[in-house]
């Protein structure tokens, strides 16, 4: 369904049919979910799914690894951590 002429062209129509797909998900009230995590692939639709309660997870995930070690970047968490004011 995605395929093109040349791997560029099919990487961005790929990307593109997951982003609607998660949108399509996400406003219908579902859940972002896969067997092998949220991952990098889904990470930018986490925030979205989980509204306000993300800056909760966000501070949960800071707390308990406020070095960020442990997977940074991963499920839409900040590479790093702001530095408090």
């Amino acid at each position: 369904m995605g395929y093109r002429k040349d791997l560029p062209s099919s990487v961005e129509v790929y990307d593109q049919l997951w982003a609607d797909g998660l949108k399509a998900v996400v406003d219908a009230g579902g859940t972002i979910s896969h067997h092998h995590g949220v991952g990098v692939l889904k990470a930018g639709f986490m925030k979205r799914q989980w509204g306000e309660s993300f800056e909760w997870l966000c501070n949960i995930k800071k707390n308990l690894d406020p070095k960020n070690i442990m997977n940074p970047g991963k499920l839409g968490f900040p590479e790093t951590w702001k530095e408090e004011s």
